[in-house]
């Protein structure tokens, strides 16, 4: 473990040991800590912590960061947590698999699914949401992708209120989830 005291002078001398240091010694909590904190995937974790000990090596070079006024750990989460909030919204601003993420995380909470088993059932949602036909699909599209408020969606659909729409989503979700079990049944994969 580095004194966090000599670590800019020791990076702006060129000593290369130390990033390699620093890299070993905060790698795999950094990754946890990514994991669990913002729900990332294993390569998403492993390039965030990339981007952090490379935006601190390039604040020390660059003379914007001259001394730590915390632990080189806290710094580096701080960055983590920036750009992991910059890639949740970048995923969210162009769809991404955020409806995907978000119906996976629905559908498995009460199965005790594992993430690897997780994923595996992309393939059955996706089934499932062309099975679920409308004003379902347009729904959860509508919440889960395009983050319309239950208010929007209510005016969008001509329903009477924000409850009623809130009514239908949580039906809608029931039946998709009804569609993905029968779709594991056929796959064999119960």
């Amino acid at each position: 473990m580095n004194s966090s005291l000599d670590i800019i002078p020791r990076i702006l001398q060129g000593d290369a040991r130390i990033i390699e240091s620093l890299y070993r010694e905060h790698r795999e909590p950094f990754i946890r800590w990514v994991q669990q904190k913002y729900s990332v995937q294993d390569d998403v974790a492993v390039e965030l912590f990339q981007v952090a000990i490379v935006i601190f090596y390039d604040n020390v070079i660059s003379g914007k960061l001259t001394e730590l006024k915390s632990s080189v750990s806290t710094y580096l989460y701080q960055i983590g947590r920036n750009k992991a909030l910059e890639y949740h919204r970048q995923r969210q601003r162009h769809g991404g698999d955020q409806l995907h993420d978000t119906l996976l995380q629905y559908m498995s909470q009460d199965l005790g699914t594992e993430h690897e088993e997780i994923e595996e059932d992309y393939l059955i949602i996706d089934q499932g949401m062309q099975q679920l036909g409308e004003p379902c699909r347009s729904l959860i599209y509508g919440f889960y992708v395009l983050n319309k408020s239950m208010e929007e969606l209510a005016e969008e659909m001509n329903y009477k209120n924000a409850d009623t729409v809130k009514n239908l989503k949580y039906k809608c979700l029931q039946r998709l989830r009804k569609i993905c079990d029968g779709l594991k049944g056929l796959n064999g994969t119960v």
